[in-house]
């Protein structure tokens, strides 16, 4: 009935549940560090071999610290935690909290033929120059609206106006030299008197 990995083949993830006033309940709070730490450490590991709560002599000579935790199984026992069973004991109300190896089993079988089907859907779908990724998103509300391009500042301003050192403003009639000016000629200033700054 135990389920034991081979220890080259990956674990899934698994995961125990239990509820979250747990410490608080009134007969895990009479557990002394050493008792709680045995039956919390044996949940996990029913959790992750999947023994559906059955705990064995094996399963406590595994655990970290095994050797010296066998001492509070009477404790365990006591407090009705654990019930004596076939082959070890069985964890109190385990698989009232946690799926039982069946359910896993019949869940990854579901998982399995759902992901089946869906590698299958997109295998069935012809590939286009658009990636399927793309093909799945709207961008119908999630492109920002166009707005007025900023001034690129590599090109020159049309208009310069220089300030000269007696306050007068000096505006060129043009800021770039026309295709027949030659090299050597003055910029057309024009000077205008007034507005100094």
């Amino acid at each position: 009935m135990k389920h034991r990995q081979h220890p080259r083949e990956v674990s899934p993830t698994t995961w125990l549940k239990t509820d979250d006033k747990f410490p608080e309940h009134k007969k895990v709070r009479r557990l002394t560090d050493s008792a709680y730490r045995l039956h919390h450490t044996a949940m996990c590991a029913c959790a992750k071999d999947e023994t559906d709560g059955l705990v064995t002599e094996e399963d406590i000579a595994d655990m970290e610290h095994g050797e010296r935790l066998r001492k509070h199984v009477d404790a365990l026992v006591l407090a009705r935690l654990w019930e004596v069973a076939p082959g070890g004991w069985m964890i109190h109300d385990f698989l009232h909290y946690n799926p039982s190896h069946e359910e896993q089993n019949a869940t990854r079988a579901k998982n399995r033929e759902r992901q089946a089907r869906s590698r299958d859907a997109k295998k069935a779908t012809p590939v286009t120059d658009v990636s399927r990724r793309d093909s799945r998103v709207s961008h119908a509300f999630v492109t920002p609206p166009v707005t007025a391009p900023r001034p690129d500042p590599s090109r020159p301003v049309p208009k310069l106006v220089a300030r000269s050192a007696l306050g007068f403003m000096a505006e060129p009639v043009s800021n770039r030299r026309s295709a027949d000016a030659r090299v050597g000629d003055d910029l057309d200033l024009t000077i205008h008197e007034g507005e100094a700054r």
